[in-house]
C-alpha cells in the first residue's frame, strides 16, 4: 500500500522529499509570521524607524487615539534598525523581525508605516508619518469596516 502511494506520487512528478520540503517551508513560514494570529481579527500597523524620536512621535499620534484604535481593531508592531516589539510590547524573535523587514520594508530606508487589513493584505504604505485622520478615513471606507459599523461590531 505504501509502495503504491509512492509510485503514484512519483508518477505525478512529485517525490516524498519534495512534498516534505513544501510542508516544511509552509510550516516554517506559518511559525515565523508574527502577523498570523491577528489575521481576520485585527488590522495591523507596522511602524519602522531608524530614528527613535520619529518612532516616538508616530506612536504618540497613534496612542492619542486609543478609542479609535480599539473601535477599528488596530494593533501596532514597532520595529527599529535591529529589533522590534509586538502589540503586547514583547520582543520579536530574530526570525520574526527579519521576516517582517523582508516582507514589508525592503524599499523603505529610514521610516515606514504599513497598514495590513484583517484579510492580510497591504492597505497603506507610507514613508512619512501618518495622521490618524488619514488612517481612520481609509479604514472606514473599506467594505469590511463598513459592514462592521452597520452591524455594530
Amino acid at each position: 500500500m505504501v509502495n503504491q502511494a509512492k509510485r503514484r506520487l512519483m508518477s505525478s512528478g512529485m517525490t516524498i522529499n519534495s512534498i516534505n520540503i513544501v510542508l516544511i517551508l509552509t510550516l516554517v513560514t506559518y511559525l515565523i509570521n508574527p502577523l498570523e494570529p491577528y489575521q481576520w481579527k485585527n488590522r495591523v500597523i507596522l511602524i519602522y524607524s531608524n530614528d527613535q524620536e520619529q518612532m516616538a512621535d508616530q506612536l504618540d499620534v497613534f496612542t492619542s487615539e486609543k478609542s479609535g484604535f480599539l473601535d477599528r481593531d488596530l494593533v501596532v508592531f514597532s520595529l527599529n534598525a535591529d529589533s522590534g516589539v509586538n502589540p503586547a510590547e514583547n520582543p520579536l524573535s530574530e526570525a520574526e523581525y527579519k521576516w517582517l523587514m523582508k516582507q514589508y520594508f525592503t524599499n523603505m530606508e529610514n521610516f515606514g508605516v504599513v497598514l495590513i487589513g484583517k484579510d492580510g493584505g497591504v492597505k497603506l504604505e507610507s514613508s512619512v508619518p501618518v495622521r490618524t485622520a488619514k488612517l481612520f478615513d481609509l479604514i472606514d471606507s473599506m467594505p469590511m469596516r463598513i459592514h462592521e459599523m452597520k452591524s455594530g461590531q
